[in-house]
């Protein structure tokens, strides 16, 4: 099978497309031959080494990825070879990046038939953020406004829409070419970053999303209201400032949850939710893919092609 590893921090070149032998398949696990797969900020962070995580080299990266079932393990019982699926690794797994991947059963969850494994592939690891981001850590209830930023992106483009179902008022941060997408999407105000000082024509903001750290985050504390929540996908919060502002926040810390991933799917597969692929590209186009997502002007999610 083909599968793209890691072999060493700091550099793109340092990732390989290569043969690796097939997997054995043990008790509860699920073999599925991918045929779609997101690349996310992530995959190219721990690429250049920003991020480390506990484990040995040579590695495979990837998140998030759909596919059909190859072969299931003793003791499994929701899936069947020849099942659609699609799949979120525990984080110190990864291996979405190649042609077969190996999940334990609960990993796994059916892909509606509405919906094509690259639309697959958008949803996991960018859904299951937005979702946990909104409700499970800052609380967002209806009626409570919330600030998005980087609201053209992956996660940005479900959190907006997630908000909205919610019924709150969405106000997004995006560059102008991507209003009318965000627009169309929910956001109930738009605001260009290289135009706009967001800080300087919000307040009271219940929510802040962060997605983007740095000096966003700094600028985000003024913006809420006191007792507010920043949930930062990124940089954990400063709580020196958030104590000064009298607010709450946290950084995310994303957990697989296949209950929520399916109630995700459900509603991209109806058309209540949307997803947005800027680009696919064929696996052997990699390295353009992640220096593409370095770019961040992705318009949506984009995703490698293993057919």
């Amino acid at each position: 099978m083909q599968a793209l590893r890691l072999y060493e921090y700091g550099n793109l070149n340092h990732l390989k497309l290569e043969e690796l032998p097939d997997f054995t398949v043990q008790a509860g696990q699920v073999l599925v031959r991918n045929y779609a797969s997101g690349v996310n900020p992530l995959d190219w962070k721990v690429a250049l080494g920003y991020i480390q995580p506990p484990w040995e080299l040579p590695l495979v990266l990837g998140w998030d990825s759909a596919g059909v079932v190859h072969e299931v393990g003793a003791g499994v019982t929701q899936m069947k070879a020849g099942d659609r699926v699609m799949g979120f690794p525990k984080f110190l797994e990864a291996g979405g990046h190649a042609e077969f991947q190996l999940f334990a059963e609960e990993e796994v969850i059916p892909l509606p038939d509405s919906l094509t494994f690259a639309q697959g592939a958008t949803l996991p690891v960018a859904g299951l953020t937005a979702w946990q981001s909104l409700f499970n850590v800052a609380q967002l209830q209806t009626g409570q406004a919330v600030l998005i930023h980087g609201a053209g992106g992956a996660v940005g483009l479900l959190a907006v829409q997630l908000a909205k179902q919610a019924g709150a008022y969405v106000v997004a941060t995006a560059s102008s070419p991507k209003h009318d997408l965000v627009r169309s999407l929910g956001a109930d105000q738009l605001i260009d970053y290289r135009t706009t000082s967001f800080d300087a024509v919000i307040r009271g903001m219940d929510v802040v999303l962060d997605t983007l750290g740095g000096d966003v985050q700094e600028r985000s504390y003024g913006v809420l209201k006191a007792g507010g929540y920043l949930v930062s996908t990124v940089h954990p919060p400063d709580p020196a400032a958030l104590q000064s502002h009298g607010l709450q926040g946290s950084m995310l810390d994303l957990i697989p949850h296949a209950g929520t991933l399916a109630e995700i799917s459900r509603r991209a597969g109806t058309g209540e939710i949307r997803t947005v692929i800027d680009r696919t590209l064929p696996a052997a186009n990699y390295q353009a893919a992640y220096q593409y997502s370095m770019t961040n002007r992705a318009q949506g999610k984009i995703v490698l092609d293993w057919e």
